[in-house]
C-alpha cells in the first residue's frame, strides 16, 4: 500500500464520531433544563400523560432519540477504528508512512468511541432524577 492509495475516511464521519456525542449531551442538557422550566411555568407539569407527569414524559421522549444518536456516534467511531486496524494488518510492516497517515484518524476514532460511552452514561444519569425527584414541586 503506497501513500497515494491510503484509504481515508470522510470528514463528516470522523468529526461526527469524534464530537457527536458531546454535542448531543449539550443539546440534551439544555433541553432538559428548558422543558422542565417552561413546562412547570406553563402548567404542563400539572397534567399527566398515560399516568406520568407530562414534563417527565416529554423529557423521556426527547432523551431516547438523543441517546440513540450518541450510540450511533460511538458505533461509527468504533467501526472506523476497526477499519484502521484492518488496514494496518494488511499493509507491510515496513510501511511506516501508512501508519503515520492514519494516526490522526485512529485518535479521533478511539476518542470518539470512548466519548460516546462517557456521554451516553451521562445522558442516562441525567434522566435518573426524573424518577426520584418531584417535578414542578409536586
Amino acid at each position: 500500500m503506497t501513500p497515494s492509495n491510503i484509504p481515508t475516511f470522510s470528514y463528516f464521519r470522523l468529526w461526527f464520531g469524534f464530537i457527536g456525542s458531546a454535542i448531543t449531551w449539550v443539546i440534551h442538557f439544555f433541553l432538559i433544563w428548558f422543558i422542565s422550566e417552561m413546562g412547570c411555568l406553563s402548567g404542563l407539569g400539572d397534567q399527566t400523560l398515560l399516568g406520568i407527569n407530562s414534563v417527565v414524559a416529554l423529557i423521556l421522549l426527547m432523551t431516547i432519540p438523543l441517546l440513540l444518536i450518541t450510540v450511533a456516534s460511538g458505533m461509527l467511531s468504533y467501526g472506523i477504528w476497526r477499519q484502521i486496524q484492518d488496514i494496518e494488518r494488511q499493509s507491510a510492516p515496513d510501511q511506516g508512512i501508512v501508519y503515520a497517515a492514519l494516526e490522526r484518524q485512529r485518535f479521533m476514532a478511539i476518542f470518539g468511541s470512548l466519548a460516546a460511552i462517557l456521554f451516553g452514561v451521562i445522558i442516562m444519569l441525567q434522566t435518573v432524577p426524573l424518577f426520584t425527584v418531584p417535578v414542578c414541586g409536586a
